[in-house]
């Protein structure tokens, strides 16, 4: 590589470092940016101006001072580019868009039995334009639609393995994205979930994230999502914690998907999650009997998933939604079985309490395009 090409690398990669920490600070001055970076003050005023060229920063008027001449700040366009994410699950769709704020702007839930036929996609398609025009979203700076999917995915060909929810197997993308007018990725579930807790103050930890939903599964995140070998990273769905336990459409008996399922809890309250729970606070006493097992089921998966790696766990899903008003006592709870230290801490709850799986599916095309600055 001659000098010329190597500057260049540099240059690029300066200036995506840049617009990244300007989008950390959301408003900052170029001489704080190039202390952050450890670059000169011109070199910082280039890569600004490179920025606003592409409508990437903006002015966002004088910083304050204790003396001399007020520096100029400057700010994210967060409406540079924008996605959406949608979430299939057996009964519904989601839907979300987000910016470069990567942040859920608006959201749809709907109730939308899955069938795997052209009508199924169509409609899909039509009610995402819908989402679209009603939002009022730029069309020309959609960067792509990413589609969550209770399922194994295969990252790597855009394809379905399996997904015994949707009872789909060996499943191209194409399927789903053949009447949207944007491209189109599939991603797992829990590790849409999941990619939602790396930008959170949380990022600078490996964890865990556990899908406590009508199914039930989860992501290992370390730095980044690992996959595993053949994409069943985080299938801990179909670990054993009740050796009696119930049957698992897996053939096993008591795995953690049959144990810690939302079902288990909603099907007492006439399928309502919200119900449960409320009726948990007003003392039920069936629902709290069923409470306490649930805890049993779901301290030992944590307990030994915290023994094998050794990192934040964030309880996610359905179920993680409600868990705020009860995390103290569970950390309380297995804080004792924790032989490196009389702590709970390490576990947490999730940052996003709805449509966190269609977020992170969106959040892979807006990742896409900051890579790209």
């Amino acid at each position: 590589m001659n000098a010329g090409s190597n500057n260049m690398e540099v240059r690029k990669v300066n200036k995506n470092r840049a617009f990244r920490y300007i989008c950390r600070k959301e408003r900052v001055s170029k001489p704080e940016i190039a202390s952050a970076l450890g670059v000169s003050v011109p070199t910082v005023l280039q890569l600004v101006n490179l920025l606003e060229e592409e409508n990437l920063v903006l002015e966002a008027g004088e910083c304050d001072s204790k003396g001399g001449r007020k520096a100029r700040a400057v700010r994210p366009n967060w409406d540079a580019a924008y996605a959406v994410g949608l979430d299939i699950t057996k009964n519904h769709i989601g839907l979300i868009y987000t910016n470069l704020s990567k942040q859920v702007l608006e959201h749809i839930r709907i109730y939308k039995t899955f069938r795997d036929t052209e009508d199924y996609y169509k409609e899909v398609t039509d009610t995402l334009k819908a989402f679209v025009r009603e939002h009022k979203i730029p069309e020309d700076r959609i960067t792509g639609v990413g589609i969550s999917i209770p399922g194994i995915v295969d990252g790597k060909n855009n394809r379905i393995e399996r997904s015994h929810v949707l009872n789909l197997y060996d499943v191209s993308c194409e399927r789903f994205a053949k009447y949207l007018p944007y491209p189109a990725i599939l991603i797992n579930d829990a590790n849409a979930a999941g990619r939602t807790e790396i930008d959170s103050e949380r990022s600078s930890h490996n964890l865990i994230y556990l899908s406590l939903s009508n199914s039930v599964g989860g992501s290992v995140i370390m730095g980044d999502i690992y996959s595993g070998d053949h994409w069943r990273s985080g299938e801990f769905g179909h670990m054993i914690v009740a050796e009696q336990g119930g049957m698992c459409y897996c053939g096993k008996r008591g795995c953690f998907d049959v144990c810690c399922s939302a079902l288990r809890l909603a099907g007492l309250a006439e399928g309502k999650l919200e119900n449960f729970f409320q009726g948990l606070e007003d003392g039920n006493v069936l629902y709290q009997s069923a409470w306490e097992e649930y805890l049993s089921y779901l301290a030992t998966m944590v307990e030994n998933l915290h023994m094998v790696l050794d990192c934040d766990i964030i309880l996610g899903g359905y179920v993680g939604g409600f868990m705020g008003p009860y995390l103290s006592d569970f950390q309380g709870r297995i804080a004792g079985n924790n032989i490196f230290g009389n702590t709970g801490a390490y576990v947490k709850t999730c940052k996003y309490q709805y449509e966190a799986a269609a977020l992170g599916a969106a959040l892979f095309f807006i990742e896409q395009f900051m890579r790209e600055i």
